[in-house]
């Protein structure tokens, strides 16, 4: 499925002023969850190098743990973030695919702890997030998408010029590429 996603780091306005945009926008909040991914590269390849990435991701709500796999494909837009997306959700034991993944050669790359809080209104989803030693950051995103990139980001420009954070530029990187390449 193809994911197209523009991100805005925010450190000049509070959290709850961008949640009461959400609502006034016709964004309904489906949830807020904790998420630890971890990031993992088969032995002898580099994903990271490649614009790739393999995502083993443990999402808390409540006492509650779901699991899923994730690769994403290269990027194919230099402004954000287009690109295809592949996930699996593991229903039982996701505890152990760390475990199974060294076990068969991944390396892992790194960790990355967030809360994120989902909103969600026709095709798109908006995600506030508070990433641990990366900040605060907003993410608007369209999943399987027929629009040309360039329809996709004037839609997303005009969300984002109704938060007022169009006067900053957007994060192109991912929380991995942020975190591993400064």
């Amino acid at each position: 499925m193809r994911e197209i996603e523009v991100k805005y780091q925010y450190w000049d306005t509070d959290r709850t002023h961008i949640e009461q945009t959400c609502r006034k926008l016709g964004f309904v909040h489906i949830k807020t969850v904790t998420e630890h991914d971890i990031y993992y590269t088969p032995s002898g390849r580099n994903l990271l190098k490649e614009g790739t990435a393999f995502r083993l991701r443990s999402i808390m709500e409540g006492k509650s743990a779901n699991w899923e796999i994730t690769y994403k494909g290269p990027n194919l837009s230099p402004g954000g973030q287009d690109r295809e997306e592949l996930e699996v959700a593991v229903q039982n034991n996701g505890a152990l695919l760390p475990r199974i993944l060294e076990h068969v050669g991944f390396i892992k790359l790194a960790e990355i702890h967030k809360t994120r809080a989902y909103f969600h209104h026709k095709d798109i989803t908006i995600c506030i997030d508070s990433v641990v030693n990366l900040g605060e950051y907003l993410e608007v995103e369209i999943l399987g998408t027929e629009e040309s990139s360039e329809e996709v980001y004037n839609k997303i420009g005009s969300i984002i010029d109704a938060f007022g954070l169009a006067h900053m530029e957007n994060e192109p990187r991912t929380y991995l590429e942020m975190l591993l390449t400064p």
